[in-house]
C-alpha cells in the first residue's frame, strides 16, 4: 500500500507539461510489462471517436495533447469468467476551467486534477503485487482541459457514448463529462460494480473538508461496504443523497439534461448527473476533491483513497476466497 500511495503521490506532484494523457498511458503500459496478471490495452483518440466518446473528446478537444483511455485489467487465476469490479479513475493532466476559465491565483495546483487516475494506477499495482483473487479493471480516463478555438463552449449539446444529450452549461464541469463516457463504456464488461474516483467538485471540500472522501451511490449496499472499508483502513468516505428530488436542478429545456445544476448543492447535482450513466449496474463515485490533495498547497497529494479501496477490494477477495 505504501508503495502505490508513493506512486500514486509522484505522478500527482508532476507538472502538466510531463504528466500528459500519454505518459499516463505509458505507466499504464508499464504496469502490464511487470505483471503477468495484468495487461492493458490504449485507446487513442480514433478509437475514441469511432466509439462515439463525444463528451470525453470534447473535453480534450482545446488541448494541444492528445486524449487516451488506457484499459487495465487485473485477472485472478481461476476467476477469468467471474464479473469485474471496475475502478474508473479521472486523468485530467491540466484543468484550466475551459473557456469558463478558472481563478488564476491558484490555478496551478490543477496538476492534480488527475489523482483519481493516479489512485487507479496505485490500486492495479498493489492488488497485483499482493496477487488478491479478484477480477479488476482500471480504466485511466485522461484528458487535458485547455482552450483553443476548438475547445468546447457553454451552450454546446453534446451527444455522449449512451446516446444521451448534454447541455453543457460550464466547461469546468469538465470531470463529469469524461467519466460519464467511461461509466457507459464499462458497463459493457458486465461488471459487479463500476467505482469512480474523481477530484470533481469544489462543494465537497466545502462539505466535507480535507477529512472525509464524498460518496455517492445507486447501490445501498455497495454504499454500506465502502464506509465500512473506509472506516478500517482509517480512509473515511461519507455517503450523500441522489435523491429524485435533487435530479430536477440537472434538467435542460434543450437536452436530456445540463452538466451543472441551477441552485442545487454542486457534488450532488455531479451525483445525479454521473449516476443516470450508470443505470441499472451497482455504481459508486467517490469525490475526492478534498482528500486526494489539499487545495492551495503544494505538495500535498495524500495517495488517498488507496486505502478505502484496497481494504474494499480485499473483503471482496476473502468472499471469493470462501
Amino acid at each position: 500500500m505504501n508503495a502505490a500511495m508513493t506512486w500514486a503521490k509522484d505522478l500527482a506532484h508532476m507538472p502538466a507539461n510531463l504528466c500528459t494523457p500519454d505518459y499516463l498511458a505509458e505507466q499504464a503500459l508499464h504496469l502490464a510489462q511487470t505483471f503477468n496478471t495484468v495487461s492493458c490495452d490504449i485507446l487513442n483518440e480514433s478509437a475514441l471517436k469511432q466509439l462515439g466518446m463525444n463528451g470525453y473528446l470534447a473535453v480534450n478537444a482545446g488541448s494541444q495533447f492528445a486524449a487516451t483511455m488506457p484499459i487495465l485489467r487485473y485477472t485472478a487465476k481461476g476467476l477469468e469468467n467471474s464479473p469485474p469490479v471496475v475502478l474508473i479513475g479521472k486523468g485530467v493532466t491540466f484543468d484550466s476551467g475551459g473557456i469558463t476559465l478558472k481563478r488564476s491565483p491558484d490555478m496551478r495546483h490543477m496538476i492534480y486534477d488527475m489523482a483519481g487516475a493516479g489512485c487507479v494506477l496505485g490500486v492495479i499495482q498493489a492488488v497485483a503485487t499482493l496477487g488478491l483473487n479478484i477480477n479488476i479493471i482500471g480504466i485511466v480516463a485522461s484528458a487535458d482541459n485547455a482552450i483553443d478555438g476548438k475547445a468546447y463552449r457553454p451552450g454546446d449539446i453534446i451527444t455522449m457514448h449512451s446516446g444521451k444529450t448534454v447541455e453543457v452549461m460550464s466547461t469546468d464541469a469538465e470531470g463529469r463529462m469524461l467519466m460519464a463516457d467511461a461509466i457507459s463504456y464499462a458497463k459493457q464488461f458486465s461488471p459487479s460494480v463500476i467505482i469512480d474516483i474523481a477530484t470533481l467538485t469544489g462543494a465537497a471540500i466545502s462539505a466535507l473538508g480535507h477529512k472525509a472522501t464524498a460518496l455517492f451511490s445507486n447501490a445501498p449496499a455497495l454504499e454500506s461496504t465502502l464506509v465500512e472499508a473506509g472506516e478500517l483502513a482509517n480512509d473515511r468516505c461519507w455517503p450523500f443523497p441522489l435523491w429524485p428530488e435533487y435530479q430536477d436542478a440537472i434538467t435542460s429545456q434543450h437536452a436530456d439534461m445540463m452538466n451543472t445544476g441551477i441552485n442545487s448543492p454542486g457534488a450532488i447535482s455531479a451525483g445525479c448527473f454521473l449516476s443516470r450513466f450508470a443505470d441499472g449496474t451497482p455504481w459508486a463515485h467517490l469525490d475526492v476533491a478534498g482528500t486526494a490533495f489539499t487545495y492551495t498547497k503544494s505538495l500535498s497529494a495524500t495517495g488517498r483513497p488507496i486505502p478505502l479501496l484496497l481494504s474494499y477490494l480485499s473483503s471482496c477477495a476473502i468472499k471469493n476466497n470462501q
